[in-house]
């Protein structure tokens, strides 16, 4: 049986928290990085708020690191922190 697209596509996931500049110009450069990636190589996104009950283990690693965004395809998963360029964002999902 051959993958489906679905499980081709890669999914971004950005790390975050409250009060944080940062983080907002990190999200909107992933907005830019959907809007100029090529149609196969759109992602599915989500967001993970590190201060949030449930999400220690996330704090523990990034508290005073965010934003960090995770890159993850069918093999491995790539970091991104601090300042996340639209540009390095569709380069690794290019690369795939």
């Amino acid at each position: 049986m051959l993958p489906t697209a679905r499980l081709l596509k890669s999914h971004v996931t950005l790390y975050t928290k409250p009060l944080c500049g940062l983080c907002v110009n990190a999200k909107n450069n992933l907005s830019r990085a959907w809007d100029i990636a090529p149609e196969d190589k759109k992602f599915d996104y989500s967001e993970v708020d590190i201060s949030k009950k449930g999400n220690e283990q996330w704090w523990d690693l990034y508290a005073m690191d965010v934003p960090v965004v995770h890159v993850q395809n069918s093999d491995r998963t790539i970091k991104f922190m601090h300042h996340i360029e639209p540009s390095h964002i569709v380069r690794e999902l290019e690369s795939e």
